[in-house]
């Protein structure tokens, strides 16, 4: 479809009316490549593997602000909000290592 195979997983999930609506970038653009990679892995896990669950996490240090911030060049204001975009079986969640808590 693309010439990359993971958008064969994500395409489908990819939530249009959210990307249309923000005028965002391609996600897998700049700093969102392997979060984009990534969240294709546990899709196609999600879709065609045995499993009942499948989730794609990011851990970061709460006070990485560059890391927080870095997605915010394809239209998201926090890198929690990745999830936000995909519409698919697989989850995204984040947690800090100060807090330990999912968000």
């Amino acid at each position: 479809m693309y010439h990359r195979r993971y958008f064969d997983h994500l395409s489908k999930p990819l939530n249009a009316r959210l990307v249309r609506d923000a005028s965002l970038r391609c996600p897998a653009a700049i700093d969102g490549y392997q979060l984009f990679r990534q969240q294709a892995l546990a899709e196609a896990l999600a879709t065609r593997g045995p499993y009942g669950l499948v989730a794609s996490c990011l851990a970061y240090h709460e006070g990485n602000e560059h890391l927080a911030r870095c997605l915010s060049r394809i239209g998201l204001s926090h890198v929690r909000e990745w999830g936000d975009l995909f519409d698919g079986q697989a989850m995204f969640r984040t947690f800090t290592t100060v807090s330990g808590y999912l968000t």
